[in-house]
């Protein structure tokens, strides 16, 4: 198992039922921020996007490879994967 499936397996288990890596979430979805696995540099950079803890945001689009795209106060942002995977969503 690659180290990256190996770390999202991991952090499926430790979340609750309700919380999933905003990569995990499917399109139409409206989904509150809960936590974000990052460390300062990403933590900042979202907050500049104005995505930050308990943030309501609209799943647009999050088939398969490629970037997740997000709604958030009338403003479309593509986030990748990457990203995604370290933003801890509750649908809402």
């Amino acid at each position: 198992m690659a180290s990256k499936e190996k770390d999202l397996h991991q952090l499926q288990f430790a979340l609750s039922d309700k919380e999933k890596p905003l990569s995990c979430a499917f399109e139409g979805q409206k989904c509150r921020i809960c936590a974000i696995e990052g460390g300062c540099g990403l933590r900042n950079r979202l907050c500049a996007m104005g995505i930050n803890n308990h943030s309501e945001i609209d799943v647009l689009k999050s088939e398969g490879h490629g970037p997740v795209i997000v709604g958030i106060n009338d403003t479309r942002l593509a986030l990748g994967r990457g990203m995604a995977t370290k933003i801890i969503v509750e649908t809402i």
